[in-house]
């Protein structure tokens, strides 16, 4: 999900900001979702320059018309085109992927990928504490293709209790998304740096 204003960022486009290795936080969880996702789709806004965000010309995008709305809009924009997508009429969930969040670990994605199926949500836990990303079965899209405000896909969580799985994860970085200059890292610390596992990709990223 890459379709937000950022303004708590400041009037650098927070997408472009750089890491320690050279790489853009958009670049990174990008490389990150494609590693762990069989099909990735980076949901961006109207009036972005998808060159100058760095994406080539043959990633896939889907455009959030209302991203102003909040998340919850560029979440129904992306489960609609999900929904209509034909290449994915055999795909039985999909993660919610931040693009703020680059240092998720490979083996978080991999246990999450590991319990998803189309009737469930998965998402991470750590310390009593939920985190992302979010895994959403196909059975749930519909419900997310109609979301309308800016609070995401909680109240879709929130009406499907009995559906919910939380997995237990050893990942600080469920929890750490980048909200302002002063959260990017400013050297080599391993623990903020992007990690990754490789494992067959098996549901779809966003």
């Amino acid at each position: 999900m890459a379709a937000g204003r950022s303004r708590r960022f400041g009037e650098r486009d927070k997408r472009l900001a750089q890491l320690p290795n050279g790489a853009s936080l958009l670049e990174s969880v990008l490389v990150l979702a494609q590693r762990h996702y069989a099909s990735v789709r980076v949901v961006v806004r109207a009036d972005d320059d998808l060159a100058a965000l760095g994406l080539r010309d043959d990633t896939p995008v889907v455009i959030s018309a209302h991203a102003d709305r909040g998340l919850g809009a560029s979440l129904a924009a992306a489960f609609e085109a999900l929904q209509r997508d034909p290449t994915l009429a055999d795909s039985q969930a999909a993660a919610v992927m931040l693009a703020d969040m680059p240092f998720l670990q490979g083996t978080t994605l991999q246990e999450l990928n590991c319990a998803a199926s189309a009737s469930r949500i998965v998402r991470p836990v750590r310390a009593g504490r939920a985190g992302h990303p979010v895994l959403f079965g196909r059975d749930l899209w519909a419900s997310l293709s109609l979301l309308k405000d800016g609070r995401g896909g909680r109240s879709v969580i929130q009406a499907n209790q009995a559906r919910l799985i939380e997995i237990e994860v050893d990942d600080p970085a469920i929890h750490q998304d980048i909200d302002v200059p002063a959260d990017l890292p400013t050297g080599n610390d391993p623990s903020q740096a992007p990690t990754s596992v490789e494992s067959p990709p098996t549901p779809q990223g966003l």
